[in-house]
């Protein structure tokens, strides 16, 4: 994977965290809205960590 598509998928992850740590999955539980946030805040962290790791 190259470092323009790692970069677009951090970014769609990072919206993906931005957006829903202001709103909430109506369909769900407040227990499963938070686990998504900080499986999603997980995600962005992680995929930073291989990009450092690959790319820098």
């Amino acid at each position: 994977m190259d470092v323009d598509t790692m970069n677009s998928i951090i970014d769609f992850f990072s919206k993906e965290d931005e957006f829903y740590s202001e709103n909430s999955n109506l369909d769900w539980t407040s227990e499963k809205n938070e686990g998504f946030r900080k499986g999603i805040a997980y995600t962005v962290e992680m995929l930073n960590i291989i990009k450092s790791a690959t790319y820098d």
